[in-house]
């Protein structure tokens, strides 16, 4: 983010230092348009990373757990389909990072089985 300014990030807790020890202070650093502590919403944010990816922005999204994507799984599909609908004409840079398994005590929790989704 201090060697391209067109580098966004929209994590939740980023107050907190987020779930993946992003430094505490990175707001009050960038700004929070450049860096957005978001409110739990997957789809939201990750539509908002996209806005941002079609007008030259370089968004990162972080989410707390990568079985939380299924919650902007429309928004994700919709990157690569926005790229190859408009013959390229919209770069869709898109970094979404969350960590994967379980933590102890969470795994019906925070797990989600995609294999079904093939039966669909």
């Amino acid at each position: 983010m201090l060697r391209d300014p067109t580098t966004v990030i929209h994590a939740e807790d980023l107050q907190a230092g987020s779930s993946y020890n992003i430094p505490k202070l990175t707001q009050q650093t960038f700004g929070r348009l450049r860096a957005a502590d978001e409110i739990i919403d997957e789809g939201h944010f990750i539509g908002k990373a996209l806005g941002e990816g079609m007008n030259g922005f370089r968004p990162i999204v972080e989410l707390m757990n990568s079985n939380f994507g299924i919650y902007g799984m429309a928004e994700l599909s919709s990157a690569g389909n926005t790229f190859a609908t408009t013959g390229g004409q919209f770069l869709m840079p898109l970094t979404v990072i969350g960590a994967g398994g379980t933590a102890p005590n969470q795994a019906s929790y925070e797990c989600h089985w995609t294999n079904q989704w093939n039966e669909l």
